[in-house]
């Protein structure tokens, strides 16, 4: 028997329907029980509340609570109402009509179910849908829960539609996507959920090996240890020395304390810190610190810190071996040589980094040199001090000891106490105990508490922001660390009391707040792999390097397969062209186990077509199954076999390219119903025209200068792309070996240099080392290279700029380049987005796109966006100008793509009968300022009130249009209405604003209820900015998203109607799009009014054909 994944798509479901559930997704009931029980127990703290419901019906209480947190399991409220009260007299409940007897769940019956329980033996795969109402439990048959998302409270979102995907990352511990769309916007919620029960889970902290000072990302900190899955931990303060940082709050790792600091909390709670016991309770407190070295008399000296960064008077600070190599000393001279340490950083990097000289003589000199005059150093191996130095050099710390560090007024505390010899005792004594913990790592203030939320937080961070938390359900069977994205479209972030509400929803009865901002992060193992993926959207746009993590560590055996995962590039594939598919497996404890693919066999149902290996072509169309089958281990995936494409696009349309250069393709293909499918180059029929080079697999390669295109054929449907092919001249202008500019800011006062350097250079003896300061300031901020003597001329047939850049350390910085065209005009052109490596790497940037020219390039610099502290240099070197050959001819003629047939633009003889009709679609942005436009519109009125049963008139001034027109219409611009005729409805959109949520929240709501609530066969949409205008491409995505689902399930027609600048009809997922530009003809006149054409629909039925007319005809 297959072990199976939960891996489940939920629908959406409209949040706000009226006679419809609110039930968002299928969670389990204890979870439900947990979140009410949370929820109700504080108003019990009041005896008079509690003592009136010890006299009333608990139903109707239930009842009535449910409508304030709108919740619909009105038989859960009545369950945790007699919980919370402890009276056996109230464990039965008579709840929508059912008797629920206390141990037991009962289901809203307003909720709706969409799909059927799955069996035990049908395993899931990584991307198959899983609709609301089924929950699939590993080995056991799928069961129907249903809970609803509470409506949230005012200061929080108005949530208009939810979905969410989960997956098991191991044994014990299920990740969850959750993407809100709000009455403000996205959220997009991660979640992990850990088991504490499971004898094979381990919840740590995670932290670099080497040293805790080296900012290391989660999922790198979460391959050092193994870990299935992974949140960014404390805050921590950022170092002088990239690279670099201090940790804020204790930290413990495996038992053992890394990091501590007597000042923590010392003058107030401010700080929590989550933590484990020994018996794996689990800790929200403010800890306490204090830290002693006691001599051999049994005098305690007071330790201000240990393992972190000492601080500004030269408290006594205690550092080993975790925290560095070398000890901290007095600077010495530069020619030192450096070490550093491995961070075995590998993000998008492909080697390991190393960017941290914690090893290095000269690392701190930056940040004590000025701050301290005087330093000193003990030394203790064991507890016998070895040595004590005085403003000398660095030395190692002891594998089996430490170093305790003073400065200026602080070190006559060790030179007193202390000499060579002497016996020493250090103490770290922590409130709660440390000796107790086998994990604990701080964050900020304490969120939720006992399932109460602070009326004010210990330590604030005030606005919308991404946001890390950690928490656990009041049962502390369960520990939940969450995510939620920021600063970015995709997710606007949370406050921290949304934050606590979202913990409380999600369950939590404890949870405190992380680091968030940029370093907001969560890592997981993808399923049947060690691949560790970042799963949330940074919004520094990579993850951010940090002190630690808070990790989940699976210590289950290895064990025989026990379940299979089929992947493919696309689950859509047209018929009779092939799709390759892989399978990955996995043990009882989704540990990863190898797959001979040899031994896989595979088939496929509901569809006809065969396997060639593990290459599928399908012969028939239509909605299948792949199975995968290893004995009796199986694994299915959908695939879609669509109709043959009518449609081709590449991923290029023009292509120029080096001789021996080579261009790889893709091809994408639609069909005539408007689905889309990868396909596979080998189906394609590629074709060269004019000898300039010839074509293998998936890439072109050019073998002679010329011009000429590429065909690309799946029967006989065709695209093209133009090719022009030359040998580019290269040329250095700039090696930066003598001085070449100046260093220059913005704003003013960001620290920073520019110089001649030969620490590091690509050739010759130098390169231009840029150094720059991010780390004290915010906003948008720059640091330049400024060119001497005005800059470097570009000739005209300069069309790229490349530089070699040697980078320090990752970082989400831009490196731009300013030129200036022959008009005086500016142009900031891109290197890079994102400088994410680290040693050499050559960057160029396309200038061709510039008109006019010839241009001159003022400046190279480094570019920080984001709220993002940083500092560090770069080294620039060989700066290089591409040049194009001159070409006989510019243009390329090249033959036009196949254009698919719309094949419900046709005439049809119309037929009076129930469900026939005929309406008019018509657009006026402007208002009528000539007699032609009136003759026009009175020829089109005129029309419209003898021969249609409708019309609408969409833009700004449709209102003119409409006036003389006596049948049922719509004028589209501003506001939402809907009007039915016969079995059709007419729904109009307020877009004005760039989509529905900006006009307003109540317009989403409102249409998903029109939809829902449609018994005919046509649903009409009119909008003045179609889906693909929208300012929001999520919610653009969504609209049609839903469409799609919608015609999928009910199978009636959806056609969406937009003003636009031109006649067009397309077919996307199903729906029918089409534009109408009306009157907006540029330059109108009696010669071109054939221009001015309206859309004529004619409905028979479910039939639907619609033409394009001239007004005049």
């Amino acid at each position: 028997m297959s072990i199976i994944i939960n891996f489940k798509k939920r629908t959406y479901r409209n949040s706000n329907t009226r006679g419809k559930s609110n039930a968002y997704k299928g969670l389990n009931a204890h979870r439900s029980l947990t979140k009410c029980e949370s929820l109700i127990e504080p108003l019990l703290n009041q005896p008079l509340l509690k003592q009136s419901l010890l006299n009333k019906n608990v139903a109707t209480f239930a009842k009535s609570f449910a409508k304030q947190i709108s919740i619909k399991q009105v038989s859960i409220i009545a369950l945790a109402l007699a919980v919370c009260l402890s009276s056996p007299a109230l464990a039965t409940a008579q709840a929508d009509g059912r008797a629920v007897q206390a141990g037991q769940v009962a289901f809203a019956s307003q909720a709706t179910q969409t799909g059927q329980a799955i069996p035990a033996n049908q395993p899931i795969q990584y991307d198959q849908a899983v609709f609301a109402g089924q929950e699939i439990n590993t080995g056991q048959a799928a069961q129907q829960t249903l809970q609803a998302v509470p409506n949230p409270p005012s200061s929080l979102f108005d949530i208009i539609y939810e979905s969410s995907t989960s997956y098991p990352i191991t044994a014990g511990a299920t990740y969850e996507n959750i993407k809100r769309f709000t009455s403000e916007g996205w959220l997009n919620i991660n979640v992990i959920r850990v088991d504490t029960g499971n004898p094979y889970i381990k919840l740590d902290s995670l932290v670099n090996p080497e040293s805790i000072q080296v900012l290391t990302s989660v999922p790198d900190l979460a391959r050092f240890k193994n870990a299935a899955g992974a949140i960014n931990g404390s805050f921590f303060n950022w170092s002088r020395i990239p690279g670099l940082n201090s940790p804020i709050g204790p930290m413990v790792e495996s038992g053992t304390i890394k990091t501590a600091a007597s000042d923590f909390n010392k003058y107030g709670n401010s700080m929590a810190t989550f933590a484990m016991d020994k018996e794996g309770r689990l800790l929200y407190e403010f800890w306490k610190t204090d830290i002693k070295l006691v001599n051999q008399d049994g005098t305690a000296i007071p330790i201000a810190r240990y393992n972190t960064q000492l601080n500004n008077n030269g408290e006594l600070t205690l550092y080993d071996r975790n925290w560095a190599t070398m000890s901290i000393g007095r600077p010495v001279d530069t020619s030192d040589t450096a070490n550093t340490v491995d961070t075995g950083d590998t993000w998008d990097t492909g080697s390991t980094t190393k960017d941290a000289n914690i090893y290095d003589a000269n690392t701190y000199r930056d940040i004590y040199a000025d701050a301290f005059t005087d330093i000193i150093e003990m030394v203790v191996h064991g507890n016998t001090v070895i040595d004590i130095r005085h403003n000398l050099p660095p030395v190692e710390i002891p594998q089996e000891g430490y170093i305790v560090v003073a400065a200026n007024n602080n070190t006559k505390l060790i030179s007193d106490n202390f000499k060579a010899g002497d016996t020493v005792f250090t103490e770290i004594v922590t409130s709660p105990d440390w000796n107790n913990i086998s994990m604990a790592i701080s964050g900020g203030a304490i969120i939720l508490k006992d399932g109460v939320i602070p009326s004010s937080f210990s330590h604030n961070s005030p606005g919308r922001h991404p946001r890390t938390a950690i928490g656990s359900t009041r049962d502390e069977k369960q520990v939940i660390m969450v995510t939620v994205d920021g600063r970015q479209q995709g997710s606007l972030g949370i406050t921290l009391p949304e934050l606590a509400y979202l913990m409380l929803e999600l369950g939590a009865y404890n949870a405190i707040n992380l680091d968030g901002g940029g370093s907001a992060t969560m890592a997981v193992r993808k399923p049947g792999t060690n691949i560790i993926e970042v799963v949330n959207n940074p919004s520094d746009g990579m993850p951010r390097k940090v002190g630690n993590a808070a990790g989940v560590i699976s210590t289950a055996p290895k064990s025989s397969l026990a379940g299979l995962i089929i992947d493919t590039e696309d689950k859509n594939v047209f018929v009779n062209t092939t799709r390759s598919y892989t399978i990955r497996g996995y043990d009882m404890y989704f540990n990863p186990v190898e797959v001979d693919p040899a031994s896989v066999k595979w088939s496929v149902s509901g569809i006809e077509g065969n396997f060639e290996g593990n290459v599928f072509r399908p012969t028939s169309v239509g909605s299948g199954k792949i199975i995968a089958s290893i004995g009796e281990i199986t694994a299915e995936h959908e695939v879609n076999s669509l109709s043959s494409p009518v449609q081709l696009i590449l991923n290029e349309k023009m292509v120029s390219i080096q001789v021996n250069g080579k261009q790889k393709f893709t091809v994408t293909g639609k069909n005539k119903n408007g689905y889309y499918a990868k396909i596979n180059p080998g189906d394609v029929q590629w074709t060269v025209y004019g000898d300039i080079g010839n074509f293998e697999g998936d890439t072109f390669t050019a073998t002679a200068e010329g011009t000429g295109y590429i065909e690309a054929a799946v029967g006989n449907t065709k695209a093209y792309c133009g090719v022009m092919a030359a040998r580019d001249a290269v040329i250095v202008i700039d090696d930066f070996e003598k001085p070449n500019g100046a260093y220059l800011s913005y704003p003013e006062n960001i620290p920073g240099s520019y110089e001649l350097s030969a620490e590091q250079k690509r050739s010759g003896s130098y390169s231009g080392k840029l150094t720059y300061d991010f780390s004290d300031s915010t906003g948008s901020r720059a640091s330049y290279l400024l060119f001497s003597d005005g800059g470097y001329k570009l000739d005209k047939n300069v069309h790229g700029i490349g530089l070699w850049i040697y980078n320090t350390n990752p970082n989400p910085n831009w490196f731009r380049a300013l030129v200036y065209d022959s008009a005086g005009g500016r142009h900031f052109i891109d290197f890079t987005q994102k400088m994410d490596w680290t040693g050499w790497k050559y960057v160029e940037a396309d200038i061709s796109a510039i008109e006019s020219k010839p241009l001159t390039l003022a400046r190279l610099y480094i570019v920080q966006i984001q709220d993002v502290p940083d500092a560090g240099s770069v080294y620039l070197d060989d700066l290089t100008i591409i040049c194009a050959p001159d070409m006989p001819g510019e243009h390329i003629e090249i033959p036009g793509d196949t254009i698919p047939v719309d094949e419900a633009n046709r005439p049809i003889v119309y037929e009076e009968g129930q469900d026939s009709l005929r309406f008019a679609v018509f657009s006026q942005s402007s208002r009528i300022t000539t007699p032609l436009e009136r003759l026009l519109l009175l020829r089109l009125s005129t029309r419209i009130n003898g021969y249609m049963d409708a019309a609408v008139f969409m833009g700004k001034n449709s209102g003119e249009a409409a006036e003389k027109v006596g049948r049922p219409h719509l004028t589209v611009y501003t506001g939402f209405r809907s009007m039915d005729v016969k079995n059709s409805r007419f729904i109009q959109l307020d877009t004005t604003k760039g989509g529905l949520r900006q006009g307003s929240s109540e317009q989403w709501k409102w249409f998903l209820n029109q939809m829902e609530s449609f018994n005919g066969d046509n649903i009409f949409i009119f909008m003045d900015v179609p889906p693909g205008s929208f300012s929001d491409n999520l919610e653009a995505g969504l609209f049609q998203d839903i469409l799609t689902e919608y015609r999928q399930k009910t199978g009636k027609n959806i056609w969406v109607f937009y003003k636009g600048n031109e006649n067009s009809s397309y077919m996307e997922r199903g729906i029918k799009y089409l534009s109408c530009a009306g009157l907006d003809i540029e330059g109108l006149d009696p010669s071109n009014t054939g221009l001015v054409q309206y859309i004529n629909v004619v409905v028979k039925g479910k039939e639907v054909t619609f033409r394009f007319v001239p007004v005049t005809e």
